[in-house]
């Protein structure tokens, strides 16, 4: 009795295939699957990127400082508090913005790990995590749109991809049946 259009497909053929085309493979229980593992690394990545971005804005912001008062020592019409209050203002945004992004780097990269372990307070960190970054982009989006910044527009809509990319995995049941048990 021939399947279709194909005449190798038959009962007398003793060498056609019993197997279904519905053949999922076993992984190895305690191993996360395929979208885990992409959000684990692109975790991994966006932490990274995020320290490294962090790193660069506390050490601009303690030069941006550095500078301002080396400026002010050496021109007496840039010794007045006014310019002492901008040193320590532009100084403090800059360190405190980069150590924030230090925190949420470092948070990344322990997102990563624990996703990587199928731990379900990792599940509920990237969520907090991709949320958290897509707040970041649409903000940022919109002032690189209105500073035709092109650059900052890329990294924005990378963050918002990052996030939808989180909320889509790691709220699919099949996916969240991964860090149960």
């Amino acid at each position: 009795m021939s399947h279709g259009n194909n005449p190798f497909e038959d009962e007398s053929n003793p060498y056609a295939s019993t197997a279904t085309s519905s053949y999922q493979p076993q992984r190895p229980a305690g191993q996360p699957s395929g979208a885990v593992m992409g959000v684990a690394i692109v975790s991994y990545v966006m932490g990274g990127l995020s320290v490294l971005c962090g790193g660069c804005l506390a050490v601009a912001g303690g030069s941006l400082y550095g500078i301002i008062e080396m400026v002010a020592q050496e021109n007496p019409q840039f010794r007045d508090e006014g310019m002492q209050n901008i040193a320590w203002i532009g100084g403090g945004v800059f360190i405190g913005l980069g150590i924030l992004s230090l925190l949420l780097g470092a948070a990344h990269v322990l997102t990563g790990v624990g996703l990587t372990r199928l731990r379900s307070w990792a599940r509920v960190l990237a969520i907090v995590i991709g949320i958290i970054d897509g707040i970041f982009g649409m903000l940022s989006f919109g002032s690189a749109i209105l500073q035709m910044n092109p650059i900052a527009c890329v990294v924005s809509i990378i963050m918002i991809g990052y996030c939808i990319y989180v909320l889509v995995i790691m709220f699919n049941p099949k996916y969240a049946a991964e860090f149960e048990g």
